[in-house]
């Protein structure tokens, strides 16, 4: 068995390893840099801790598939999470994951996202009349921000049940909360000390503002649903969300017990996670569709065909028809995938590949890697739904090298949601908007903050008239 000693690893320094090359808003990309470099399994250092990267993706799911039995999450996440109160799914492991994921998995099933139509309709007429407006006065458009109000709305009327309207309202103190709360956690992620726990820089400081910001919230949607649920009713009115089956639970006689605290991190866990991936998700889209005259076209007739004169997707079967539609959304996360990097540790000493893994050691899995290597995909770097259709003409596609949502048990749960919101909100661009990028704005760039965000996506929208 080959030691991970003798895997080959980027040139460091003593003591600091290479933190030095990597910059924590860009890390995925170096590790991606890396491994073009050196191939498919390496390894690299944060200080003293060897960790070790892998890219090749039967491995990674074989990883993947072994969860939670083989492989936990880095105790470094979970430290990271359960200091600022993300107690939940995300960050919980063996019979405490399983006892959560059996809680939260079935509120995210398609007969509940057809049960929540009306308000996720509701909320995609609001965005469109926004967009309305945008159009009349002919601004410029950063479609991430407005994604982000979208999704931020979706998510707490869906999971919640609170309709928040960021569209409609003032959202940018929460959106910044959000933000500032995704880019804190992947620099602490990458750094080599925690700092934080005994100096408070003025990024600290806005980041705890951001964290007191969201825990008040998440507290209004707890207190709102458990005074809907009681609501002098006899028996008590059943749970109809996340938020309400976890505190029907907490209340119910027999069962395992389930903390406030929990109750909390699954929900600050959803709110983060179901805002900034999917919002980052519609925002490429966009920035693809716009820079595409020939994919905007197509998907705009394919929409035609569907809606007829309704400006939105009226039933949540009809998004069954617009494959085309679909096929953008898996193109962009082929190239901007929603979680790209995973960190994990063996449970236990395990062989990977032919290689000791010792129990402890950090493995980075760089799940969006392959999406972008040239082994996995024909015109790897290129923007073409069509791969989607057409299996035929890119027969030499891997596309199960394409893991947007991962894989095995602990794949995402609110993958039917987050796919779900990205076709209502691209359909409904299509059906009444042109739309072009606006280059004035300046290039967009890729930052990571556990997902991968666009700096900006800057947009003209013009009313269509058919």
């Amino acid at each position: 068995m080959l030691s991970i000693k003798k895997l080959p690893s980027p040139a460091g320094i003593p003591l600091l390893g290479n933190i030095l090359q990597i910059k924590p808003s860009r890390i995925y990309q170096v590790l991606c840099d890396w491994a073009r470099e050196l191939g498919g399994f390496y390894t690299f250092k944060i200080g003293s801790k060897c960790i070790l990267v892998v890219t090749e993706p039967d491995v990674m799911a074989e990883v993947l598939h072994e969860r939670p039995g083989k492989f936990r999450r880095w105790v470094k996440m979970e430290e990271l999470g359960l200091e600022v109160g993300a107690d939940g799914v995300f960050v919980a492991e063996g019979d405490k994951w399983r006892r959560h994921r059996r809680l939260i998995t079935p509120t995210f099933n398609l007969l509940h996202i057809k049960n929540a139509w009306e308000a996720i309709d509701a909320t995609t007429r609001r965005l469109q009349q926004r967009w309305l407006n945008f159009a009349v006065d002919g601004s410029s458009v950063d479609m991430r921000q407005e994604a982000m109000s979208y999704t931020v709305d979706v998510v707490t009327g869906f999971a919640f049940g609170y309709e928040l309207n960021t569209l409609e309202e003032s959202a940018g103190e929460l959106q910044g909360a959000l933000s500032s709360f995704l880019q804190t956690a992947a620099r602490r992620q990458a750094a080599v000390f925690p700092y934080w726990r005994y100096i408070t820089l003025k990024s600290d400081r806005e980041f705890n503002v951001a964290l007191t910001r969201i825990n008040h919230l998440v507290s209004g949607f707890i207190k709102s649903a458990r005074e809907r649920m009681e609501n002098g009713s006899s028996p008590p009115l059943p749970p109809v969300n996340m938020i309400e089956k976890l505190v029907a639970h907490q209340n119910s006689a027999g069962s395992e017990l389930l903390s406030d605290g929990e109750i909390i991190g699954n929900v600050l866990t959803f709110l983060l996670a179901g805002e900034d991936t999917t919002a980052n998700t519609i925002a490429w889209a966009v920035y693809f569709i716009a820079r595409h005259p020939v994919v905007q076209e197509k998907l705009q007739m394919e929409v035609g065909r569907v809606l007829n004169s309704t400006a939105v997707i009226p039933t949540i079967d009809q998004l069954d028809k617009l494959p085309y539609a679909h096929a953008i959304i898996q193109e962009t996360m082929r190239l901007k995938p929603v979680f790209p990097l995973l960190t994990l540790e063996p449970n236990e000493d395990v062989e990977i590949q032919g290689v000791e893994v010792l129990k402890g050691t950090p493995v980075f899995l760089l799940i969006g890697y392959p999406g972008q290597d040239t082994r996995h995909f024909i015109h790897a770097g290129e923007f073409l739904p069509e791969r989607w259709l057409d299996s035929q003409a890119y027969e030499q596609d891997n596309k199960k090298a394409c893991t947007p949502f991962g894989i095995g048990p602990r794949h995402c749960p609110g993958h039917q949601l987050a796919m779900h919101e990205a076709l209502m909100a691209i359909s409904m661009l299509a059906k009444n908007f042109d739309v072009k990028a606006d280059e004035s704005a300046g290039p967009t760039e890729e930052t990571y903050a556990f997902t991968l965000c666009p700096s900006h996506v800057s947009v003209c929208l013009m009313k269509r008239h058919e």
